[in-house]
């Protein structure tokens, strides 16, 4: 797997200096992980950096890699609702990676887990999009 890093979005300010987001790109499909707390002083970093890719690339699988996250709040849901809608509507998919409690409790508390596509690895994720450019 080819792979190109680079940090995506706008430079992290003093409320938002506890979230990272890379985007690398996996063949043709843009992995975008982030690390830390996505909450409403945060989102917008994670928000313009699923947009600039989708932009950019118009890609038919994007991949969010929230293992790092420490924290997921309604507005995160919300940018994972938006985003799955804006690839159905250009016929591609969203998987979302996080095995970790922080992201797999709101999922299933709102029911999110039965609508979106979620991976306990990046690995299963990657399996089910191609990755050729």
């Amino acid at each position: 797997m080819s792979a190109t890093t680079g940090e995506t979005g706008r430079p992290p300010t003093s409320q938002d200096s506890a979230l990272r987001v890379r985007t690398r790109h996996a063949g043709a499909i843009p992995v975008i992980a982030v690390e830390g707390e996505v909450d409403l002083s945060t989102v917008e970093s994670v928000r313009d950096a699923v947009h600039c890719e989708l932009k950019a690339t118009q890609p038919q699988g994007l991949i969010l890699d929230l293992t790092g996250v420490t924290f997921l709040c309604s507005t995160g849901l919300q940018l994972l609702v938006d985003a799955d809608r804006r690839m159905q509507d250009n016929g591609g998919a969203l998987c979302v990676v996080g095995a970790r409690r922080e992201v797999l409790r709101p999922l299933q508390l709102t029911g999110l887990d039965e609508h979106l596509h979620v991976y306990p690895t990046l690995e299963e994720a990657l399996a089910q999009l191609p990755t050729t450019e």
